[in-house]
C-alpha cells in the first residue's frame, strides 16, 4: 500500500535477456534488473533508492534520500571484512580491496546514464563468466569501481550479526539462506518479518509446513546439488588449469 499523494507502479523485465548470466537456486536472472535500471526507470528519474526484496527498513528511509554522494554515481554499503574484500579483489580483478553490497543502493540516476553503468555491468557480468558468483552484484562492482561511496552500515545490516535488536533503527537484510518465506528459516528475526508481512495485503501467510513437512521437504531440496552451479565451478577449474599450463582456455563443459 502506499501513502497519501505515492503511487505503486510495476515495470517489466524479460528474464530471457539475461538468460546466457549465471544464476543460482537461490537468485534468479530476474537480480540483473539491478543492472538495467537506466532502462526500467522513466528518463525523468534523477535519483533511485534501490533495495532488495528481503530487507525490513525500520527507519526513516528519507535520511538516506538525502545523502550527498560527493560526486559518485552509487551510496552503498561495503560488504565483508578485509580477508574477504581481497578475495573478491583478486576474484573480480579489483584494484582495490574494497567491495559493496547491492542489497541497497542510492543512484544518482543522470550519472548511472552518462556513464552507462548498466551496459559496463552486462559486459562485466559476460566478461567475467564461471567467476561471476555473486550475479549483479559481482558485475557492479566491477562497473563501478572507484565510483561509488560507502554508507553507514545501519542502512543494510545482516540480520545474522550478533547484538541486534528488533528496536534497532536499521535496515534489516534477510542475506542468504534460508530466507523468512522458506519453512525451514531457522534465523533471528523471523518475526519482525512476518510483523512488517502482516500489515500488508499478505497479512496471514505463512510458509507451507503441516505437521513439520515444509521444513523437511525445504532441506531436503537445499541439499540437492544444483546442476548450473556444479557446471560453474567446474567451467572456472578448467580455466585454471588451462591458464596454468598455457593451454587455451576449454570451452567443452
Amino acid at each position: 500500500m502506499c501513502g497519501q499523494g505515492h503511487s505503486l507502479d510495476f515495470v517489466s523485465f524479460s528474464p530471457s535477456d539475461v538468460a546466457r548470466l549465471s544464476r543460482s537456486r537461490l537468485i534468479t536472472h530476474t537480480a540483473y534488473a539491478t543492472c538495467l535500471l537506466d532502462e526500467l526507470l522513466p528518463k525523468s528519474v534523477e535519483r533511485c533508492l534501490y533495495m532488495d526484496c528481503d530487507i525490513v527498513a525500520t527507519r526513516d528511509m528519507g535520511e538516506l534520500w538525502d545523502h550527498d554522494l560527493a560526486g559518485t554515481t552509487v551510496g552503498a554499503v561495503e560488504d565483508g571484512h578485509h580477508a574477504v574484500l581481497q578475495q573478491h579483489q583478486a576474484r573480480l580483478g579489483l584494484s582495490e580491496a574494497r567491495y559493496f553490497n547491492s542489497g541497497v543502493l542510492l543512484v544518482d540516476m543522470r550519472l548511472w546514464r552518462d556513464r552507462q553503468v548498466g551496459r559496463r555491468a552486462m559486459d562485466a557480468a559476460s566478461r567475467i563468466g564461471p567467476h561471476l558468483i555473486l550475479h549483479d552484484q559481482d558485475a557492479l562492482n566491477v562497473a563501478l569501481e572507484g565510483d561509488w561511496v560507502s554508507l553507514p552500515p545501519s542502512w543494510n545490516t545482516w540480520t545474522i550479526l550478533p547484538g541486534l535488536s528488533s528496536d534497532d533503527p536499521i535496515n534489516f537484510h534477510y542475506m542468504g539462506a534460508p530466507k523468512p518465506w522458506h519453512a525451514d528459516y531457522d534465523r533471528p528475526f523471523a518475526d519482525l518479518f512476518f510483523r512488517e508481512l502482516d500489515e500488508t495485503a499478505f497479512a496471514g501467510w505463512r510458509p507451507w509446513n503441516p505437521l513439520g513437512l515444509g521444513v523437511r521437504l525445504a532441506r531436503i531440496r537445499r541439499r540437492l546439488p544444483w546442476i548450473p552451479g556444479v557446471l560453474r565451478v567446474l567451467r572456472a577449474q578448467i580455466q585454471r588449469m588451462a591458464m596454468g599450463s598455457g593451454r587455451p582456455r576449454s570451452e567443452g563443459v
